[in-house]
């Protein structure tokens, strides 16, 4: 478990970026990621106008805004004001057919939510690898949504992160993140140093269905090695045939462990088994 001091550092460090965060995750690669991942999450879109949706950890806003230009009402969450300050500025700038809400809070405890009151959640941006407690952030998404609805959602990749402590050569380090799947945010200032939980596609499958949760998929994005290899996005038919190759390969599950992120779309039950 994250010691508590981590919430701090978390939120300290995504308000000193807040203003520089897009551009961090800019080009080509982060575009191919981004695409991947509307390509899975566009599957479990309510389908009434109007649906009210989560963006949880939603950072800069960028899925909350991109679910509002599809006409749908959403509430921006986050730890760290400034990143809410950089949605709202996004959001306020456009033109949307409704109000937008924000609140700051972290994703495990989301008490200025009603039950049951949103109807799809999406977290990326992999906000549940540093929060303190997963399992109760997820326990959260499950008692705000809405009785048949679904939580889409990234988290880093246990096995993406090997190749760092055997890089390093930090045999201990390893050892430990073996045992954990916890490992320490690289950060560039003192106080920024905050746990990660990474997980493997069994555990984040265990996760949710330990919150009450029915999976309905869960993908590696991108299985491909494309990190180290970015100029094959540079042509537009590559990055069109590396796309559909991407969506080829998930439908082996298997595969999944060999991703950078995991994300994965878990249904709340219509009847829960509390009640069932």
């Amino acid at each position: 478990m994250a010691p508590k001091r981590d919430k701090s550092k978390v939120e300290a460090y995504h308000d000193r970026v807040a203003r520089i965060y897009d551009a961090i995750y800019s080009g080509r690669y982060w575009e191919f990621y981004d695409r991947l991942t509307w390509e899975h999450l566009k599957r479990y879109l309510p389908t009434a106008h109007g649906a009210r949706v989560l963006d949880a950890g939603c950072g800069t806003g960028k899925w909350g805004l991109k679910l509002a230009r599809s006409g749908f009402r959403v509430t921006f969450l986050d730890i760290s004001a400034r990143m809410l300050e950089e949605a709202r500025d996004a959001y306020e700038g456009g033109r949307f057919p409704w109000a937008a809400a924000y609140v700051k809070a972290d994703i495990c405890a989301m008490e200025g939510l009603v039950d049951a009151s949103v109807d799809l959640v999406v977290a990326q941006g992999d906000p549940l690898c540093s929060t303190e407690y997963p399992a109760r952030a997820v326990r959260e998404f499950f008692r705000v949504l809405a009785p048949g609805s679904v939580c889409v959602a990234s988290v880093d990749s246990f096995g993406a992160a090997l190749a760092h402590f055997v890089g390093a050569g930090d045999l201990e380090g390893l050892e430990n993140f073996i045992k954990t799947g916890r490992t320490r945010w690289l950060a560039k200032k003192e106080g920024e140093d905050f746990s990660l939980q990474m997980f493997t596609p069994e555990r984040l499958r265990k996760l949710f269905e330990a919150a009450g949760f029915e999976v309905l998929s869960l993908i590696g994005k991108p299985v491909l090695p494309l990190h180290a290899h970015q100029e094959l996005l540079e042509d537009p038919a590559s990055f069109r045939g590396l796309l559909a190759m991407e969506k080829d390969l998930w439908r082996s599950a298997d595969l999944a462990v060999l991703a950078g992120h995991l994300q994965i779309a878990a249904r709340k039950p219509l009847v829960s088994e509390e009640k069932s």
